[in-house]
């Protein structure tokens, strides 16, 4: 007979023990789906740039339109990036020749150039806001001399990291952040909310606010801001050099 508060006797407690060893694999279990699930959903950071969508849908050809007039992405460039954040203003930078010269070797002057939206283009369009009207956006352009020496290591770390863009191993599941892409004559690469963890699109983009700074402070400050777009260029030169992709 079973007595309340006891465990059965003999072959009972074969059956308590098979009971609680089930127990205890079932939590093991669920632990483990939990943590399985928990590496999935961190966020995926490929150590090279991913390919631009080649098909975008209708309301990214829209886009894409009103930030070229906007941020003059049609004019020539030998290296750009593209800054998209999900809510603030948007913004282009661009390395040029003075002249608009199309061949890089023979250019002695070039120029970089920031263009940079007050509010966020996305929601200037109609479609995009609960008016449903075009809004106005404002902007700002500055532009500044750079060394010809620079601008040629510039435009060969940009073609380095254009030439390791391929498809990610996972597919990128978060929905608001920035959105970088980055473009030379050959081709174009992106990368959304990259981390400051050492990997190249990280170490693009920190190069890439080296520049656009370049361009924002005055020409006495110049001389400074040149010496960080050195120190980042020469940190993302080592890593490529060191780091190919597999």
């Amino acid at each position: 007979m079973m007595h309340r508060g006891r465990f059965p006797e003999r072959d009972g407690i074969g059956v308590w023990w098979l009971v609680v060893n089930l127990l205890f694999a079932s939590v093991i279990a669920t632990s483990a789906k939990e943590e399985g699930a928990g590496e999935r959903a961190r966020p995926y950071h490929p150590d090279h740039l991913v390919p631009v969508d080649p098909n975008p849908a209708d309301w990214h050809v829209r886009y894409t339109e009103a930030l070229s007039k906007q941020l003059n992405l049609h004019s020539p460039f030998f290296i750009r990036m593209l800054e998209l954040p999900s809510f603030e203003g948007e913004s282009s930078l661009r390395l040029s020749g003075k002249n608009g010269e199309k061949e890089i070797t023979k250019i002695n002057e070039f120029i970089l150039t920031l263009y940079e939206a007050d509010k966020s283009i996305w929601y200037s369009l109609p479609e995009n806001n609960e008016e449903k009207i075009q809004k106005p956006v404002v902007v700002a352009v500055k532009s500044a001399s750079i060394p010809k020496p620079v601008a040629l290591r510039l435009h060969a770390v940009w073609e380095k990291m254009i030439q390791r863009t391929r498809a990610p191993k996972q597919p990128d599941t978060t929905l608001d952040g920035v959105t970088y892409e980055f473009a030379t004559k050959t081709g174009k690469g992106e990368a959304r909310n990259p981390k400051s963890n050492g990997l190249s699109p990280g170490r693009l983009v920190a190069l890439g606010y080296s520049l656009k700074n370049y361009c924002e402070v005055n020409a006495s400050q110049r001389a400074g801001s040149l010496e960080m777009i050195e120190i980042h260029l020469k940190s993302l030169e080592k890593y490529l050099d060191e780091h190919p992709v597999k």
